[in-house]
């Protein structure tokens, strides 16, 4: 069995202690070892013996971790995959910033009213991407629930995500099956040149695995003779 365990904005609980929602940082390493076992087991004996400056200082290794299968895995969250639509129910410290500038910043709950549309792939030379579009998907979503910012329930509004230049990988409503869920989003005003864009949540590489799984089969399926989509 696959589960997995982030870190990086979920509740820790044992014999009766919380750590309240620890942010990790970033640090540019990836590791598969015995290092990221030694971590679990000295954080959960010190969140069980009620020890919070250890837990703490635990936390401040700077990664995010999962669990897939028989392996432990370690992570920086400058690699981390990210999504724009989110599945969990949002909480205040699980939302992402907006960028600084940005205004109408919008929290709400949302259904996509058609699939997302490719603008334009990212530039991998390393240089400025030339009479480009900033943003690699279009969509237009049509609001269910506002949860904070001057929006209204049934308004419909045409939204940008995936920078151009954010090379982190990212997952997106792709199948049917996906494109018919409710998410979660934040949404904002770019300063720069006045286009709503989505900001991105943070995903472990065990959400990104199952979304490619779910992608490729649908893939799949569409080169079928007689497929309809």
């Amino acid at each position: 069995m696959s589960v997995a365990l982030d870190l990086a904005g979920n509740l820790l609980r044992a014999s009766g202690n919380v750590i309240s929602r620890p942010w990790l940082t970033c640090r540019s390493w990836f590791v598969r070892s015995p290092r990221a076992v030694a971590f679990f087991t000295m954080l959960f004996v010190s969140i069980a013996n009620g020890d919070a400056s250890a837990a703490n200082a635990l936390l401040r290794q700077q990664a995010s971790f999962f669990i897939h299968g028989s392996g432990i895995h370690m992570v920086s969250n400058d690699q981390s995959p990210i999504s724009y639509f989110s599945d969990r129910v949002l909480d205040d410290a699980d939302l992402p910033r907006a960028p600084d500038g940005a205004t109408g910043v919008v929290v709400a709950r949302v259904r996509l009213q058609e699939a997302p549309s490719y603008l334009g792939g990212r530039d991998q030379s390393g240089e400025a991407p030339k009479n480009q579009p900033r943003d690699i998907f279009f969509t237009r979503i049509k609001i269910s629930d506002v949860l904070r910012g001057d929006a209204s329930a049934g308004q419909i509004l045409d939204v940008r995500f995936g920078l151009r230049g954010d090379k982190r990988r990212l997952i997106y409503p792709y199948t049917p099956d996906q494109r018919d869920r409710e998410y979660g989003v934040v949404m904002y005003l770019d300063a720069s040149d006045g286009r709503r864009r989505l900001a991105p949540f943070p995903i472990t590489e065990f959400q990104y695995s199952q979304w490619e799984v779910e992608q490729s089969a649908y893939t799949r399926l569409r080169g079928k003779p007689g497929s309809r989509e």
